[in-house]
Protein backbone atom coordinates (compact mmCIF):
# COMPACT_ATOMS: atom_id res chain seq x y z
CA UNK A 1 0.00 0.00 0.00
CA UNK A 2 1.22 3.22 -1.09
CA UNK A 3 2.04 6.15 1.84
CA UNK A 4 -0.48 9.20 2.39
CA UNK A 5 0.99 12.21 1.27
CA UNK A 6 1.21 13.48 5.64
CA UNK A 7 3.29 10.65 5.80
CA UNK A 8 6.15 11.49 2.93
CA UNK A 9 5.28 15.15 4.65
CA UNK A 10 7.11 14.10 7.92
CA UNK A 11 10.34 12.28 5.72
CA UNK A 12 9.87 15.86 3.95
CA UNK A 13 10.06 17.48 7.46
CA UNK A 14 13.41 15.79 8.05
CA UNK A 15 15.30 15.67 5.70
CA UNK A 16 14.58 19.63 5.09
CA UNK A 17 16.15 19.87 9.08
CA UNK A 18 19.17 18.04 8.29
CA UNK A 19 19.85 19.80 4.99
CA UNK A 20 19.51 23.36 6.51
CA UNK A 21 21.18 22.13 9.40
CA UNK A 22 24.40 20.87 7.52
CA UNK A 23 24.29 24.01 5.19
CA UNK A 24 25.52 26.52 8.14
CA UNK A 25 28.07 23.55 9.29
CA UNK A 26 29.28 22.91 5.95
CA UNK A 27 28.34 25.13 3.13
CA UNK A 28 31.49 25.05 1.62
CA UNK A 29 31.73 21.59 0.41
CA UNK A 30 28.99 22.03 -1.51
CA UNK A 31 29.47 21.75 -5.55
CA UNK A 32 28.30 24.80 -7.09
CA UNK A 33 25.15 23.47 -8.70
CA UNK A 34 23.74 21.45 -5.52
CA UNK A 35 25.77 24.95 -3.43
CA UNK A 36 22.79 27.37 -5.82
CA UNK A 37 19.69 24.27 -4.98
CA UNK A 38 20.63 23.88 -1.05
CA UNK A 39 20.34 28.12 -0.99
CA UNK A 40 17.08 28.16 -3.15
CA UNK A 41 15.53 25.23 -0.98
CA UNK A 42 16.68 27.20 2.38
CA UNK A 43 14.33 30.15 1.29
CA UNK A 44 11.55 27.78 0.53
CA UNK A 45 8.63 25.99 2.66
CA UNK A 46 8.35 22.17 1.71
CA UNK A 47 4.99 20.41 1.63
CA UNK A 48 4.02 17.00 0.04
CA UNK A 49 1.07 17.21 -1.84
CA UNK A 50 -1.57 14.33 -3.36
CA UNK A 51 -3.56 16.92 -5.94
CA UNK A 52 -0.61 17.65 -8.55
CA UNK A 53 -1.95 15.49 -11.56
CA UNK A 54 0.93 14.75 -14.30
CA UNK A 55 3.42 18.14 -12.25
CA UNK A 56 6.52 16.71 -10.35
CA UNK A 57 5.59 19.85 -8.00
CA UNK A 58 4.26 23.33 -8.17
CA UNK A 59 6.01 26.56 -6.52
CA UNK A 60 3.90 29.15 -5.23
CA UNK A 61 5.68 32.28 -3.90
CA UNK A 62 8.06 30.65 -1.23
CA UNK A 63 5.87 27.16 -1.03
CA UNK A 64 6.96 24.08 -2.93
CA UNK A 65 4.80 21.35 -3.44
CA UNK A 66 5.97 17.95 -4.57
CA UNK A 67 3.79 14.92 -6.00
CA UNK A 68 3.14 12.37 -3.31
CA UNK A 69 2.09 10.22 -6.24
CA UNK A 70 5.73 10.51 -7.84
CA UNK A 71 7.20 9.43 -4.61
CA UNK A 72 4.96 6.59 -4.29
CA UNK A 73 5.88 5.32 -8.04
CA UNK A 74 9.73 4.95 -6.38
CA UNK A 75 8.15 3.11 -3.25
CA UNK A 76 6.04 0.55 -5.12
CA UNK A 77 9.38 -0.41 -6.97
CA UNK A 78 10.75 -0.58 -3.52
CA UNK A 79 8.41 -2.23 -1.36
CA UNK A 80 8.44 -4.97 -4.22
CA UNK A 81 12.03 -5.69 -3.89
CA UNK A 82 11.89 -5.32 -0.33
CA UNK A 83 13.06 -1.62 -0.76
CA UNK A 84 17.21 -3.60 -1.49
CA UNK A 85 17.60 -4.31 2.16
CA UNK A 86 17.37 -1.03 3.58
CA UNK A 87 14.53 -0.01 6.25
CA UNK A 88 11.46 1.17 4.92
CA UNK A 89 12.03 4.58 6.70
CA UNK A 90 15.83 4.69 5.11
CA UNK A 91 14.53 3.71 1.28
CA UNK A 92 11.65 6.85 2.30
CA UNK A 93 14.49 9.51 2.92
CA UNK A 94 16.51 8.44 0.16
CA UNK A 95 13.42 8.68 -2.55
CA UNK A 96 12.30 11.81 -1.43
CA UNK A 97 16.15 13.47 -1.13
CA UNK A 98 16.63 12.53 -4.53
CA UNK A 99 13.16 13.62 -5.83
CA UNK A 100 13.11 16.98 -3.72
CA UNK A 101 16.67 17.82 -5.01
CA UNK A 102 15.69 16.81 -8.62
CA UNK A 103 12.38 19.24 -8.90
CA UNK A 104 14.60 22.00 -6.39
CA UNK A 105 17.24 22.45 -9.13
CA UNK A 106 14.31 22.70 -12.05
CA UNK A 107 12.98 25.45 -9.90
CA UNK A 108 16.85 26.81 -10.54
CA UNK A 109 16.73 26.48 -13.96
CA UNK A 110 13.42 28.02 -14.11
CA UNK A 111 12.02 25.28 -15.41
CA UNK A 112 8.96 25.61 -13.16
CA UNK A 113 5.40 25.23 -14.59
CA UNK A 114 4.31 21.67 -16.63
CA UNK A 115 3.40 24.05 -19.73
CA UNK A 116 6.83 25.17 -19.59
CA UNK A 117 8.13 21.90 -20.02
CA UNK A 118 5.94 21.23 -23.16
CA UNK A 119 6.85 24.19 -24.54
CA UNK A 120 10.55 23.27 -24.72
CA UNK A 121 9.98 20.04 -25.98
CA UNK A 122 7.80 21.49 -28.84
CA UNK A 123 10.67 24.39 -29.40
CA UNK A 124 14.05 23.27 -28.21
CA UNK A 125 13.27 19.64 -28.69
CA UNK A 126 13.02 16.81 -26.45
CA UNK A 127 16.84 16.03 -26.28
CA UNK A 128 17.33 19.28 -24.46
CA UNK A 129 14.69 18.50 -21.74
CA UNK A 130 17.09 15.49 -21.46
CA UNK A 131 20.04 17.61 -20.80
CA UNK A 132 18.12 19.62 -18.40
CA UNK A 133 17.12 16.82 -16.55
CA UNK A 134 20.26 14.76 -16.11
CA UNK A 135 21.93 17.93 -15.36
CA UNK A 136 18.92 17.93 -12.46
CA UNK A 137 19.80 14.05 -11.81
CA UNK A 138 23.59 14.83 -10.93
CA UNK A 139 22.79 17.86 -8.65
CA UNK A 140 20.47 15.72 -6.80
CA UNK A 141 22.66 13.10 -6.21
CA UNK A 142 25.58 16.02 -5.28
CA UNK A 143 23.39 17.38 -2.65
CA UNK A 144 22.41 13.67 -1.76
CA UNK A 145 25.68 13.04 -1.45
CA UNK A 146 26.82 15.96 0.30
CA UNK A 147 23.83 15.66 2.68
CA UNK A 148 25.39 12.33 3.87
CA UNK A 149 29.24 13.07 3.99
CA UNK A 150 28.74 16.65 5.61
CA UNK A 151 28.98 15.82 8.87
CA UNK A 152 31.87 12.67 8.47
CA UNK A 153 35.47 12.61 8.54
CA UNK A 154 37.39 12.40 5.02
CA UNK A 155 34.77 14.02 3.40
CA UNK A 156 35.69 13.36 -0.14
CA UNK A 157 35.78 9.48 0.22
CA UNK A 158 32.35 9.62 2.13
CA UNK A 159 30.52 12.12 -0.62
CA UNK A 160 31.91 9.44 -3.27
CA UNK A 161 30.33 6.66 -1.90
CA UNK A 162 26.80 8.71 -1.23
CA UNK A 163 27.16 9.83 -4.75
CA UNK A 164 27.43 6.21 -6.29
CA UNK A 165 24.78 5.21 -4.26
CA UNK A 166 22.74 7.76 -5.39
CA UNK A 167 22.95 6.81 -8.92
CA UNK A 168 22.28 3.32 -8.05
CA UNK A 169 19.70 4.16 -6.40
CA UNK A 170 18.24 6.16 -9.13
CA UNK A 171 18.84 3.10 -11.33
CA UNK A 172 17.57 0.39 -9.74
CA UNK A 173 13.88 2.15 -8.63
CA UNK A 174 13.54 5.69 -9.91
CA UNK A 175 14.08 3.98 -14.07
CA UNK A 176 11.59 1.38 -13.35
CA UNK A 177 9.13 3.65 -11.58
CA UNK A 178 8.88 6.36 -14.14
CA UNK A 179 9.70 4.23 -17.06
CA UNK A 180 12.54 4.77 -19.98
CA UNK A 181 11.05 3.19 -22.86
CA UNK A 182 13.66 3.14 -26.31
CA UNK A 183 11.10 4.95 -28.53
CA UNK A 184 11.69 7.84 -25.91
CA UNK A 185 14.93 8.67 -27.05
CA UNK A 186 15.42 11.64 -24.81
CA UNK A 187 14.58 9.91 -22.03
CA UNK A 188 16.85 6.36 -22.68
CA UNK A 189 19.95 9.21 -23.46
CA UNK A 190 19.47 10.80 -20.46
CA UNK A 191 19.09 7.14 -18.47
CA UNK A 192 22.02 5.96 -20.19
CA UNK A 193 24.41 9.32 -18.79
CA UNK A 194 23.63 8.31 -15.36
CA UNK A 195 24.79 4.53 -15.67
CA UNK A 196 27.95 6.25 -17.50
CA UNK A 197 28.23 8.55 -14.26
CA UNK A 198 28.25 5.54 -11.98
CA UNK A 199 30.98 3.51 -14.07
CA UNK A 200 33.06 6.65 -13.82
CA UNK A 201 32.42 7.11 -10.23
CA UNK A 202 32.77 3.42 -9.54
CA UNK A 203 36.39 3.72 -11.12
CA UNK A 204 37.24 6.64 -9.28
CA UNK A 205 36.40 5.05 -6.00
CA UNK A 206 38.28 1.81 -7.03
CA UNK A 207 41.70 4.54 -7.58
CA UNK A 208 41.12 6.11 -4.96
CA UNK A 209 40.59 9.28 -6.56
CA UNK A 210 38.39 11.24 -4.60
CA UNK A 211 39.74 14.68 -5.86
CA UNK A 212 38.61 14.03 -9.57
CA UNK A 213 35.66 15.74 -10.97
CA UNK A 214 33.93 11.80 -10.90
CA UNK A 215 30.49 14.09 -9.78
CA UNK A 216 30.34 15.71 -13.45
CA UNK A 217 26.95 15.58 -15.04
CA UNK A 218 26.68 13.32 -18.81
CA UNK A 219 24.33 13.23 -21.37
CA UNK A 220 24.60 10.29 -24.10
CA UNK A 221 23.76 11.16 -27.78
CA UNK A 222 23.09 8.68 -30.23
CA UNK A 223 23.44 8.31 -33.98
CA UNK A 224 19.55 7.51 -35.63
CA UNK A 225 20.56 4.23 -36.02
CA UNK A 226 22.13 3.69 -32.72
CA UNK A 227 25.74 2.49 -34.40
CA UNK A 228 27.52 5.83 -32.64
CA UNK A 229 27.64 7.59 -29.31
CA UNK A 230 28.70 11.25 -28.39
CA UNK A 231 28.99 11.37 -24.27
CA UNK A 232 28.30 15.31 -23.65
CA UNK A 233 29.30 16.66 -20.48
CA UNK A 234 28.57 19.68 -18.16
CA UNK A 235 30.69 20.72 -15.33
CA UNK A 236 31.37 23.90 -13.35
CA UNK A 237 28.34 25.80 -13.62
CA UNK A 238 27.87 23.84 -15.48
CA UNK A 239 28.83 24.47 -18.81
CA UNK A 240 28.26 21.96 -21.87
CA UNK A 241 31.62 20.22 -23.56
CA UNK A 242 32.13 17.12 -25.33
CA UNK A 243 33.24 14.66 -23.15
CA UNK A 244 33.55 11.55 -25.62
CA UNK A 245 32.77 9.99 -29.11
CA UNK A 246 32.37 6.38 -29.71
CA UNK A 247 32.00 5.75 -33.64
CA UNK A 248 31.78 1.92 -34.12
CA UNK A 249 28.97 0.59 -32.07
CA UNK A 250 26.64 -2.78 -32.23
CA UNK A 251 23.26 -1.39 -32.70
CA UNK A 252 21.42 -3.85 -31.46
CA UNK A 253 24.00 -4.16 -28.44
CA UNK A 254 23.02 -0.33 -28.13
CA UNK A 255 19.35 -1.60 -27.85
CA UNK A 256 19.73 -4.39 -25.50
CA UNK A 257 21.44 -2.22 -23.11
CA UNK A 258 18.50 0.56 -23.74
CA UNK A 259 16.10 -1.19 -23.13
CA UNK A 260 17.36 -3.13 -19.91
CA UNK A 261 17.02 0.36 -18.19
CA UNK A 262 14.12 0.93 -16.70
CA UNK A 263 14.14 -2.92 -15.44
CA UNK A 264 15.76 -2.12 -12.18
CA UNK A 265 18.94 -5.06 -12.84
CA UNK A 266 21.43 -2.38 -11.75
CA UNK A 267 24.14 -4.90 -12.06
CA UNK A 268 23.14 -6.41 -15.30
CA UNK A 269 22.79 -2.65 -16.41
CA UNK A 270 26.68 -1.55 -15.60
CA UNK A 271 28.11 -4.42 -16.81
CA UNK A 272 26.21 -4.65 -20.44
CA UNK A 273 27.26 -0.85 -20.39
CA UNK A 274 30.70 -1.18 -19.71
CA UNK A 275 30.99 -3.72 -22.33
CA UNK A 276 29.63 -0.89 -24.68
CA UNK A 277 32.10 1.92 -23.80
Amino acid sequence: MALQYFEWQTVADKIVAEVTQNRESAIALLPNGAKRAAGILSTLEVSVSDALNDAGFRLHDNRLEISAGGLNLIYEVGKQNDFGGLAEEEFCKVALQLYLFHEIHHVAQGLIEFEDVQALKRTAGPDKLGELDVIADTVAAQLFAWNFAATQEDFRRQYAAGFLAALHFMVEYCFPAFGFPLEKRHKVQRALGIVLMAIITERAIDRRDYESDFDIALYASFSQNFSELAVLSYGGNPSPAMHSVVRTMKPQSVKAVLRLLDSGQVGEILAMTRALV
